[in-house]
């Protein structure tokens, strides 16, 4: 939220649109991000880094929705503040955890890989990042 203004971006690869709204004033946008390889510029999976210069940024996704898709890179750079106020979820988490006893009768966690090439990063050069769990069981995903 900026002055009062809050901006919500929806990238929707099926559709190969992005759809903005800022403050009632919806733009759609034909295409998506997308990551592209260095060396010959082809279009190798779906790609975006946001960067907001707010004095705070809110990044929440809609409960129990995946917000990070299988194939898609997406970084949030803020230049203050970033709170995670719900969950984000991937569509397929990149690691799943399991109990494993291991030979003194104790639990170990092992954790294996599901990589989709999905990725997420969320970068402050000067705020923090903070965890706001106002989850209504408690838990932050």
């Amino acid at each position: 939220m900026q002055n009062g203004v809050t901006t919500t971006i929806t990238i929707d690869a099926g559709s190969n649109t992005t759809v903005v709204n800022a403050g009632g004033k919806t733009t759609t946008i034909a295409g998506v991000p997308t990551q592209n390889d260095p060396a010959t510029g082809a279009v190798t999976r779906d790609g975006a880094m946001l960067y907001v210069m707010a004095h705070h940024l809110a990044v929440r996704t809609r409960t129990g929705q995946a917000a990070i898709q299988d194939g898609t890179a997406l970084t949030v750079t803020a230049a203050n503040n970033v709170t995670v106020t719900g969950d984000i979820l991937y569509k397929t988490p990149p690691v799943t955890q399991t109990a494993k006893p291991d030979s003194r009768n104790s639990c170990r966690y092992t954790y294996s890989g599901n990589d989709n090439k999905q990725v997420l990063g969320i970068f402050t050069a000067t705020g923090d990042i903070q965890l706001n769990n106002t989850q209504s069981n408690g838990n932050l995903e």
